[in-house]
């Protein structure tokens, strides 16, 4: 079962990056608050959240694919994809080279899953498998000790083909168990420092709400 829920959301980054090749990013800072979710926290001042609904996707969408028809409905299909697989928060950074650095969070059921130690040796072994076998290179894996509970942090490399230039795409990963859910948090960008600042931010400013 756990196999089956690193697969669900470890690479809800894959579904939605291809977003990220717009025009300009909106301006304005956010805090990002889910009650259904139970969580909240800060995003640095020059990062903006995309409400994940048909409108906000879609005007994205047009901007990413203006003058090319097959690049949109590849992208709304992606799209589609995202918000099947557990993702809750969609945000982006500045552009840098036609690319917006990114941030999501996916959140699914972790009912029957181990907890504390157990849940954390068996993420960093499930969590290594599962990005390799979605192409991921320079794999790694290790546990986190962060404010909002045990976790296991990833780094990986993804080359995406999402439009005629591939994107080579740095990125990072928090699983975090909390109650009865698992909680996927991705930081991608063409370099590690376009979301280690939104990164530091986020886990730092992570707060459970009940």
């Amino acid at each position: 079962m756990r196999r089956l829920l690193v697969r669900k959301l470890a690479f809800s980054l894959t579904a939605v990056v291809g977003l990220l090749m717009a025009s300009s990013a909106p301006a304005g800072a956010a805090t990002v608050s889910e009650a259904q979710y139970g969580f909240t926290f800060s995003l640095p001042s020059n990062w903006t959240q995309i409400p994940l609904n048909a409108k906000d996707i879609g005007a994205i969408i047009g901007a990413a694919a203006k003058g090319d028809p097959a690049l949109e409905n590849v992208l709304d299909q992606q799209a589609v994809a995202a918000t099947k697989k557990g993702l809750k928060v969609f945000a982006v950074g500045p552009i840098s080279g036609g690319f917006f650095p990114n941030l999501n969070v996916g959140v699914t059921s972790a009912m029957g899953a181990p907890t504390g130690s157990a849940f954390v040796s068996l993420m960093m072994a499930e969590v290594k498998i599962t990005l390799t076998e979605a192409g991921a290179t320079h794999v790694d894996a290790a546990p986190a000790h962060l404010p909002l509970g045990p976790a296991v942090q990833a780094g990986y490399q993804l080359k995406l083909s999402v439009t005629a230039h591939p994107v080579l795409v740095h990125g990072l990963q928090f699983y975090v168990e909390h109650g009865s859910r698992l909680y996927v948090i991705t930081f991608s960008g063409t370099t590690p420092a376009e979301y280690q600042p939104a990164a530091h931010e986020v886990v730092t400013s992570w707060h459970w709400q009940g």
